[in-house]
């Protein structure tokens, strides 16, 4: 069975990038646009991967959904991918990165690098 990866991002441009990049690759995806259900699809679905972006000077959605999962007993296995325009991370963040719980791609990113970032997330994930 495919990966199942689940994406939020608030712009809709992005989102459909990500689906089309990641089917392309031939993982399942799902997207979704920042809201309080996003947890609870997360614990219900159980993908093989999350990917957050990361906004810089706004409600910090993405920021509050990752410690969500990562103190969640059901979900803090899930390999987490941040994607942000910041160049400087957070030490909140850079404590996640540097524990190997989280990984960062900077945006814009490179499509092979992005995609590799993804395989190396996935690499060990039994798949749901």
């Amino acid at each position: 069975m495919a990966p199942q990866i689940y994406v939020v991002n608030h712009t809709r441009e992005l989102l459909e990038l990500f689906h089309e990049l990641l089917s392309d690759e031939g993982y399942q995806v799902s997207l979704n646009a920042y809201d309080a259900a996003n947890l609870q699809a997360i614990q219900h679905m159980h993908p093989d991967l999350v990917i957050v972006d990361h906004i810089v000077r706004r409600d910090d959605q993405g920021w509050r959904l990752l410690n969500a999962l990562k103190q969640g007993d059901a979900t803090s296995r899930i390999p987490i991918i941040v994607c942000t325009t910041n160049p400087r991370l957070s030490p909140e963040l850079l404590n996640y990165v540097q524990s190997g719980e989280v990984q960062v791609v900077q945006e814009p990113f490179d499509i092979e690098d992005f995609l590799g970032v993804v395989k190396q997330a996935l690499d060990g994930v039994t798949y749901s």
